[in-house]
This record gives C-alpha cells, sequence and structure tokens, in this order.
C-alpha cells in the first residue's frame, strides 16, 4: 500500500463531517469505539485481515465523531433583562 494513513485519516474526516450534520451521545461513541477496537484486535489475532482493516476504519470513523462531539461549542449565553433595562458591560474583547 503506498499511503497507508490514507484511508484512516479520511475515515476520521468522515466522522467530524457526520458529526457537523448529525448529533451523537459521546458516551455511545466511545462504547462503539471500544467495541469496535476490540473487534479489530479480535480479528487480527484470527488472521481476518480484510475484517480487522473494516473495523478499523469504523472505529477510525467513531473516533473522528466523538472528537467533533467533545469540541461541539455549547448553548449561547443568554441575558436575562427586563425591557427598558440599562445594561452595562465591561471586559475585553479578544
Amino acid at each position: 500500500m503506498r499511503d497507508p494513513l490514507l484511508a484512516p485519516l479520511a475515515a476520521i474526516a468522515g466522522g467530524i463531517l457526520a458529526a457537523h450534520f448529525l448529533e451523537f451521545d459521546p458516551r455511545e461513541l466511545l462504547a462503539a469505539l471500544a467495541a469496535l477496537s476490540l473487534l479489530t484486535l479480535l480479528a487480527w489475532a484470527r488472521c481476518r485481515r480484510a475484517v480487522a482493516f473494516v473495523a478499523l476504519l469504523a472505529a477510525c470513523l467513531a473516533l473522528g465523531a466523538w472528537t467533533a462531539e467533545r469540541r461541539r461549542p455549547g448553548p449561547p449565553p443568554e441575558i436575562q433583562a427586563a425591557a427598558g433595562e440599562i445594561l452595562s458591560f465591561t471586559g475585553c474583547v479578544a
């Protein structure tokens, strides 16, 4: 194989892209990552290289989605102000 890291990189990028459009639960992604990693090791130990490669790519996909979910920003803050109330803010915007 000429570029051995291209397929895992594409799978991680696909997971990030999927998490951009869909919302996942990080705990479920961790469980999927653990299960797919065990499946990869089991298939590798039993000399099923093709199954191990596909399971590894699926684990990379789950890893990319988990990474994107962990970095997802929270909801924007809301200011509770009564109508007509004057608000004063101090601070630094970077």
